[in-house]
């Protein structure tokens, strides 16, 4: 039951994703992309550093989880606006010939933040058991408080667009952005098309691969080590499929990174599950590396091209719908049919997890 709790908080930030992309999607549009994105860092950093100062249930109760799921619901609609929100704003400062590379390196945050909190969690992990329960697992959140003022720092050196400048000083009819969405089916319907194979793999592969590979006897130290390696490997993968992008087209790189995502999903759950280290760290950097971030480079500026700029929070919402229905459905899956986790060697309640963004 703790196994499928925790995977019930983390699938309860995803839900809140397409509210926050609907709402902070229509405010970039409205007062600007630097001004939400300031907005959407002091929210996620605030809501992840509150969760390292949570009181436990035996202090407060059943406050104690309800307060934790109030925060991942508040990490959620943050994310909402978030990835749609930083992608937009690199994909008009940057130089068409170069914006697949440009907008691929800000992307590589996820895959560094990835590879940090892994790195955390392996380190607090080495604490005994006592001292991890106790307050161990508190000092990787706590951190977001010092990463959050960091971010603030680096955001408010950013000028905005200089595509919103020119739309907002353009002379045009006033409108709602949101209603534009509303009347524009078609468009949010093949933004959330693209935004799924991404999405899907970043669930599936980014949690349940995990909770698999422990479920079927992996040594949490041999799953700590296959993520670092996929992670570090993602980080520089990024900016080369989106450089590749800029030479080939967007449409080749994403239907490259999908298709072989399709055919590597079957014979990736077998080779984990024969027990091979070699196996588990390929299969990992094959999808975090490889076909996710094949589709992953070529998102961002696929959708600003196809579906136009001045109604941003179209795709912020597309990316967010999509994340909610793939990322809720697999993650609450996962609670029904994991075995065990990275901490099942371990007594229970397990501490609660953080999702790297």
């Amino acid at each position: 039951m703790a196994t499928v709790a925790s995977f019930a908080t983390l699938a309860s930030g995803y839900i809140a994703r397409p509210l926050g992309g609907i709402v902070l999607g229509h405010l970039g549009d409205k007062v600007g992309r630097k001004t939400v994105l300031l907005l959407t860092m002091i929210m996620m950093g605030l809501a992840s550093g509150a969760i390292g100062l949570l009181p436990t249930y035996e202090q407060i109760g059943v406050a104690a989880p309800l307060l934790l799921v109030l925060c991942r619901q508040l990490q959620g609609f943050a994310v909402g606006g978030e990835w749609g929100g930083a992608v937009l704003l690199t994909a008009e400062h940057a130089p068409v010939h170069r914006r697949g590379f440009l907008v691929a390196i800000g992307q590589s945050g996820l895959a560094t933040g990835g590879l940090l909190s892994t790195i955390a969690m392996a380190l607090v992990a080495l604490l005994p058991q006592e001292q991890l329960f106790s307050w161990g697992w508190r000092p990787p959140f706590l951190v977001s408080f010092l990463l959050l003022a960091l971010g603030l720092y680096m955001r408010l050196k950013v000028s905005e667009s200089p595509v919103f400048r020119e739309l907002a000083a353009r002379p045009r009819p006033e409108r709602v952005p949101l209603l534009v969405l509303l009347r524009t089916p078609g468009r949010l319907g093949r933004g959330i098309a693209a935004a799924l194979p991404s999405t899907l793999a970043t669930s599936l592969f980014g949690t349940y691969l995990i909770s698999y590979a422990a479920g079927v006897g992996y040594a949490r130290p041999t799953i700590l080590t296959s993520l670092c390696i996929a992670w570090a490997a993602a980080i520089v993968s990024l900016p080369l499929f989106g450089a590749l992008s800029d030479r080939i087209g967007r449409r080749p790189v994403f239907l490259g990174g999908a298709a072989a995502m399709a055919l590597g999903v079957y014979p990736s759950f077998p080779l984990v599950g024969t027990g091979s280290a070699l196996g588990l760290a390929a299969v990992m950097t094959f999808f975090f590396a490889g076909s996710t971030n094949a589709c992953v480079s070529a998102l961002a500026p696929l959708l600003s091209e196809m579906l136009g700029v001045d109604t941003g929070v179209v795709w912020i919402v597309a990316g967010a719908a999509a994340v909610a229905v793939v990322g809720a459905v697999v993650v609450w899956r996962m609670g029904d049919t994991a075995g065990s986790s990275l901490h099942d060697d371990l007594p229970e309640p397990a501490p609660p997890a953080v999702e790297a963004h």
